[in-house]
C-alpha cells in the first residue's frame, strides 16, 4: 500500500512535547467538547443545603406596626427540585392581634435572606404545643401545595407578608395560603 493512502500520521507536538497525530488531536478535542457541554453548570444546580437549619432563632426586619424585638424559629428545611430549600418559620413577638395562622409560613431561602437581621440562638426547636400546632399546618400546606391550590412557599420577605395579611390576594383561584386551613 503506497503510504500517501494512509491516514495524516504527520505528528505535531501540541501538549508539552507529547507527539499526536492529527487524528489523535481531533479525537482528544471532540472528547473535551463532549464533556464540557454534557456537565451540568453549577450556577443551574439546585441547593440541596441551606444556610439555615431548625432551631435557629432570628431577628427579622419586621413591618413598622409590629415590635422590632419580634423573632422567628427555624421550624424545618424542605428542599424542592424547582425551588431549592423551602424554610418553614415561626413567627413570635408580634402584636396580640396580629392573626395567630401567620405564626408559621413557608418562604424561599433567598425570601428569608432579605428577611433576617441576626442569629441570636440555635438548637431552640419548637416544642409541646408549638410543635404540634406546626406539624398541623406544615400538613395543611403539603396537601394544599399537592391539589394545586397553594404555592410551595413565599418568595416576599416576612414584613411584607405581614403587612399584605389584610390585603386580597391577586389571583382569586387560588387561596391565600393563610386562609386554607
Amino acid at each position: 500500500m503506497d503510504e500517501s493512502q494512509n491516514c495524516d500520521t504527520r505528528t505535531v507536538k501540541p501538549l508539552a512535547g507529547v507527539d499526536m497525530n492529527l487524528t489523535q488531536i481531533i479525537c482528544c478535542g471532540a472528547l473535551i467538547i463532549c464533556t464540557v457541554s454534557c456537565s451540568r453548570s453549577p450556577a443551574i444546580a439546585v441547593a440541596t443545603t441551606s444556610r439555615f437549619e431548625p432551631g435557629q432563632v432570628w431577628t427579622f426586619k419586621t413591618p413598622t406596626n409590629e415590635p422590632s424585638s419580634a423573632t422567628l424559629t427555624i421550624a424545618k428545611v424542605d428542599f424542592d427540585s424547582k425551588s431549592g430549600p423551602i424554610v418553614f418559620i415561626s413567627v413570635t413577638g408580634l402584636h396580640h392581634d396580629t392573626w395567630r395562622p401567620y405564626h408559621f409560613m413557608p418562604l424561599s431561602e433567598d425570601a428569608l435572606n432579605r428577611s433576617v437581621t441576626a442569629l441570636v440562638k440555635t438548637n431552640a426547636p419548637l416544642a409541646g404545643d408549638d410543635l404540634r400546632e406546626f406539624q398541623f399546618v406544615y400538613g395543611a400546606i403539603q396537601r394544599g401545595v399537592a391539589k394545586g391550590e397553594l404555592g410551595k412557599c413565599l418568595t416576599i420577605t416576612v414584613a411584607e407578608a405581614l403587612e399584605q395579611a389584610n390585603k386580597p390576594p391577586r389571583d382569586s383561584a387560588k387561596k391565600p395560603w393563610w386562609k386554607f386551613w
